[in-house]
């Protein structure tokens, strides 16, 4: 493992995966500060507010030391309620309220840093897209290597989920016509930026394609954090109808369209479909489709690994995704997965799964299909699936995120 001889800052707005970023650079001893917009802190009034808001006590990590975390609590709070009425108004005004809520998250970081000259003590300062231009403006003449974490594909996200919001009219909750001035920040954070970490070789070629220097960005796969499902507690029925998952967000960018298509032409003797995730899509829609397929909408994170577990194998049309992390989950439960080259995670096609087209529901009807009528398959799938998640480990991604020293000197 490279010798690790920098100090960081990082910002970041929410949990992105579960702090693993902050949590592995704090547990090798160089986290100098960690800024966030909410961190748990035992008081009388937090308490009181996680007894209507459960999700705020896992605002915190046991690995980050509470002295180096400066939390903006009022502003998490309000950026909280903010957000719910956001949610589902049109893309333009929830990128116009991510943008303006990225803007002030990263002044107050820009002005702890300069009041308390944290910039003279750190090497290196790690932000996320949208939320860190005004803090890489205010170190662009100090001697820290700025690095951005881009976890979508930017324009290319935006611009196929307006051309599927026009492809399939009544479908989107909301106008999905996107917000130039957000796509404005990312490219301004990207030319400011010194490194820019993607978490596939997908969201590099997406950024390549919007013009970002090659020499600027190293991939880092996410890693699985959670409990292993293996394949020799799996039983089979082969008389049973064929149990199909989806996890995950239920929108146009993740393709629930094309499964539904794929849906209404497969037998619907031969199949069950559960799909598992927060509705952004119309739900006349998915309440037209026959009795073998049960929407449950979003659901406790800790209800999902018996959904995992109970289910044959894991579906991911998506069109866009800089790394699904609801398939690495689904592998980890040694579940085949059919999966699209946009979704960040790449297997061998008919090793760990069966690679579909994006935006092509008969590539995704002819997969279940032989799926199903060969069910010898789910066995040697499931277990080459297991081991691809077992090899994105926490372990892996130390080294990976450790190694960052060396790749950037």
């Amino acid at each position: 493992m490279a010798c690790f001889n920098s100090l960081w800052a990082i910002s970041m707005i929410g949990r992105r995966v579960n702090y693993i970023i902050p949590s592995v650079i704090s547990e090798a001893g160089k986290l100098k500060l960690f800024y966030t917009d909410f961190w748990y802190k035992d008081s009388i009034l937090l308490k009181l507010l996680s007894i209507y808001r459960k999700n705020l006590i896992l605002r915190k990590s046991d690995m980050i030391p509470s002295q180096k975390v400066v939390s903006f609590n009022k502003m998490g709070i309000m950026n909280s309620i903010k957000y719910r009425l956001y949610k589902n108004k049109s893309l333009y005004s929830l990128q116009s309220y991510f943008m303006e809520f990225g803007r002030k998250f990263a002044l107050e970081v820009a002005k702890h840093m300069k009041k308390y000259e944290v910039y003279k003590e750190i090497t290196h300062f790690m932000g996320f897209s949208g939320q860190c231009l005004e803090t890489f403006e205010m170190l662009s003449n100090k001697n820290v290597i700025k690095v951005i974490n881009q976890f979508d594909a930017g324009a290319i996200l935006d611009n196929i989920l307006y051309e599927e919001y026009i492809k399939w009219p009544g479908w989107s909750k909301v106008d999905l016509k996107p917000n130039d001035l957000f796509q404005t920040r990312r490219e301004l954070e990207w030319e400011i930026s010194d490194v820019i970490i993607v978490n596939s070789n997908y969201t590099k070629k997406a950024l390549l394609n919007q013009g970002v220097e090659a020499k600027k960005i190293i991939v880092i796969p996410w890693a699985y954090l959670g409990p292993y499902y293996p394949p020799e507690k799996r039983e089979y029925n082969f008389n049973y109808p064929l149990r199909v998952l989806w996890v995950g967000r239920v929108d146009l960018a993740k393709g629930i369209q094309y499964l539904v298509e794929a849906i209404r032409e497969l037998d619907d003797k031969k199949y069950l479909f559960y799909i598992v995730g927060d509705l952004f899509i119309n739900k006349k829609i998915l309440s037209r489709l026959s009795k073998n397929v049960f929407i449950f909408g979003e659901v406790p994170y800790s209800s999902v690994s018996s959904f995992y577990r109970s289910c044959d194998i894991f579906v991911n049309p998506t069109l866009s995704d800089n790394f699904s992390l609801a398939t690495l989950e689904a592998m980890a439960h040694s579940l085949p997965v059919l999966i699209t080259d946009n979704c960040g995670i790449e297997i061998e096609n008919g090793k760990e799964g069966i690679i579909i087209r994006p935006g092509d529901h008969i590539s995704l009807k002819e997969a279940l299909e032989h799926i199903e009528k060969d069910r010898s398959l789910l066995k040697t799938m499931s277990m080459n699936s297991f081991e691809f998640a077992r090899n994105h480990n926490l372990e892996t991604f130390k080294k990976n995120i450790l190694n960052l020293d060396s790749l950037l000197n």
